[in-house]
């Protein structure tokens, strides 16, 4: 039976660079020096036996040298680290976004409200300011919600 390979996974890298070289998995194991049932097993999330990094560089190089474009797993192990920077530091990149819509929306709040104070301002005007303030608000207080939820990051050794 055919395993499917998950995306971003080595095993998808390594199936990518053994169907590039002629000799497969066999030539892939030469090319590190290791059985090639070692080579298979690195690609499996079950066994805990993972690719070194010197096999994974030789792969890697052995798969361009065949012709092949890109670097599997360098890239593959690039995305991962990608997606594990996201997921760990989510809730920073979500504050960052929402300080960027606070300092949007604060700025056309702040100009409605000096709109809106004017001699000349009509209820139109005055609607608008409240809308505006309204967003601001709202967003003023998903980022409190969204710090006050936060786990701080551990206190650097002194």
């Amino acid at each position: 039976m055919t395993k499917v390979r998950a995306p971003l996974s080595i095993d998808a890298a390594l199936g990518r660079i053994s169907g590039q070289l002629l000799g497969a998995w066999k030539e892939m194991a030469t090319v590190v020096g290791r059985s090639e049932s070692q080579v298979r097993r690195w690609g499996d999330d079950a066994h805990p036996d993972q690719i070194p990094l010197p096999c994974a560089i030789a792969l890697d190089i052995a798969y361009q040298r065949a012709g092949g474009d890109g670097r599997p797993l360098f890239e593959t192990y690039a995305l991962q680290v990608q997606v594990a920077l996201e997921d760990a530091f989510a809730s920073e990149i979500e504050l960052l976004h929402r300080a960027c819509v606070l300092i949007r929306e604060g700025a056309q709040a702040q100009e409605a409200l000096v709109l809106a104070s004017m001699p000349s301002a009509t209820e139109k005007d005055r609607v608008h300011a409240v809308r505006e303030l309204e967003d601001v608000a709202h967003i003023v207080t998903s980022a409190i919600a969204l710090l006050a939820s936060r786990t701080p990051p551990p206190e650097p050794p002194a």
